[in-house]
């Protein structure tokens, strides 16, 4: 003989809800109330809120070479040297690593409001060429060239530290980047230091 089972039903229904920052509600189940349902926690604006870009280090380092070498910091396509004519290497090493930076950079420029640039050898590596490159992929381009001389020094008893401030931000991204020559046997550190950064 076949038994039919019971159909149990069960129902949450929350009646009240208290206006303010907290959720207050009035709950049943199966209709009976229940005193308490635990802590509902408000997040503002619905994002988790992220710190802002810290310092970002770059070494371009050519102390083993016998001759200077152009450093292009991020060129992830190529299109910034196809337009402006040049072949440079990818930095030495950076805060990650320089093909992740150039991946990051393609998809979520940066804006750097200053640069400091030491140099481990010689002052004179402040003359060699210091650009901030842009191009596309109809070879238009446009080039700004950066000259150190015109910066002040960080540390007045430190001849081989130069602190880069602009007036308006430096972008990198897909199309843009900073270009730069390093002599042979040196060694330059940049520190760029973000004022914006996009889709992020």
């Amino acid at each position: 003989m076949a038994f039919n089972t019971p159909t149990i039903k069960r129902k949450a229904v929350i009646s009240k809800v208290n206006a303010g920052d907290q959720l207050v509600p009035t709950v049943s189940f199966n209709d009976q109330k229940v005193n308490s349902i635990g802590t509902v926690a408000k997040l503002a604006n619905g994002r988790v809120r992220k710190n802002i870009l810290k310092n970002i280090t770059v070494v371009l380092d050519n102390t083993a070479g016998e001759s200077s070498v152009n450093y292009i910091l991020n060129d992830y396509t190529g299109v910034i040297a196809f337009a402006n004519g040049v072949t440079a290497s990818s930095p030495t090493s950076a805060s990650v690593t320089p093909a992740i930076m150039e991946k990051v950079l393609n998809v979520a420029p940066i804006e750097i409001k200053a640069i400091n640039y030491q140099v481990e050898v010689s002052q004179s590596q402040f003359s060699e060429a210091f650009e901030v490159l842009s191009g596309d992929i109809d070879k238009s381009r446009d080039v700004l060239i950066l000259d150190p001389s015109a910066y002040k020094r960080n540390n007045a008893f430190d001849s081989k530290l130069l602190t880069l401030e602009f007036e308006e931000p430096i972008k990198l991204s897909w199309d843009q980047s900073i270009f730069m020559t390093v002599q042979a046997g040196e060694k330059v550190t940049l520190t760029l230091t973000p004022s914006a950064a996009a889709n992020r």
